[in-house]
Parts: C-alpha cells; sequence; structure tokens
C-alpha cells in the first residue's frame, strides 16, 4: 500500500542491496524485471496481483482476522504470516491456537504455507533472515508450493458464505 512506514521499508530494501521500483499507478509504465521487489501502492483489486504471486507474506505486527490471507488461500497462494493475531493458527491450521505456547517463538510449518515470528524492522537482521529463509524455502521447493497451494484453498472453502451459513442454522 501507500501507508506510512512506506519510506522506511524501501530505506531498508537500499541498505540490503535489494532493487526496488515504486509504481505510479499509470497505464502505460513498464515494471522494470531487475527489480526484486515493486512496491504497486493502494490498489482497487488486488486480486490479479495476488494470483500471479508465488507466495503472499503478511508481516503484520497486528491483525484481526486478516481477510487478505483468506484471499490469497481462496487463489491458492502458499501464505508466510507472522504470529499476530491467533486467528492466525485457525486460518491455517485445524486447530483454534498453539497448546504449547513456546511454539509462538519460532517457525511453525503448516499445510497452508509458515506462521513466522513479528516481524519489525528495529529486531535487526536475525529476524529478516529467518523471514527471507522462510520466503526462499516455499519459492524453492516446488512440490512444498503446490502442496501448500491446494490446502490453501481447500482450508479457505471453510470460511465460504455458503459453509458459515450452515454452521448458524445449524445451532
Amino acid at each position: 500500500g501507500d501507508g506510512p512506514l512506506l519510506p522506511n521499508v524501501v530505506r531498508l530494501c537500499g541498505e540490503l542491496n535489494i532493487s526496488v521500483q515504486q509504481y505510479s499507478g499509470y497505464w502505460n509504465e513498464q515494471l522494470d524485471p531487475e527489480a526484486a521487489i515493486i512496491f504497486m501502492g493502494y490498489q482497487t483489486n488486488p486480486y490479479p496481483f495476488i494470483a500471479n504471486a508465488s507466495v503472499f507474506v503478511l508481516p503484520s505486527l497486528w491483525e484481526g482476522l486478516p481477510i487478505s490471507v483468506l484471499e490469497a488461500m481462496s487463489l491458492g497462494r502458499p501464505v508466510i504470516v507472522s504470529n499476530c493475531s491467533s486467528a492466525i493458527f485457525e486460518l491455517l491450521t485445524d486447530q483454534e491456537s498453539v497448546k504449547d505456547q513456546s511454539e509462538l517463538n519460532c517457525r511453525i510449518t503448516t499445510g497452508c504455507g509458515l506462521v513466522m515470528n513479528r516481524f519489525n524492522l528495529n529486531d535487526g537482521p536475525g529476524v529478516i533472515e529467518e523471514w527471507t529463509d522462510g520466503m526462499a524455502t516455499i519459492i524453492d521447493d516446488h512440490e512444498y508450493r503446490k502442496s501448500c497451494a491446494v490446502v490453501a484453498r481447500g482450508m479457505a472453502c471453510r470460511y465460504d458464505v455458503t459453509e458459515v451459513n450452515k454452521l448458524w442454522v445449524a445451532r
């Protein structure tokens, strides 16, 4: 998006020698094929971008029920998300919460992707390395990525309005 942290993230990319492009939104603007990251800004329809991504990454510090994760899962994208909400575990697993709270401080592999430590720019290079390693894991392992896509679609179906209505009517 175009949030207040965008300049900090762009600066961090520069410090890490990651090539970036900030898309202006003009219809005739060419995307830089050499850019490792393209900041697209606010988009009214993000689905084409999500559908063409290899993986969906949500490094939020706080979320309630992250609808963007459900949207990515419904499009068959593996997800890498921070442990920013107890809802994350319900979305990505069959359990409503992590039984062993010590698991919150490590990477958790699920059928849909990865749950990571919260990402904070002040945490230094260690957490950045954990996240880049997690992204590389999914991007480099084609079979795991394909498996995550299938599981993610199935898990997202649990939140389809028809399925949710059945649960409400049954009560």
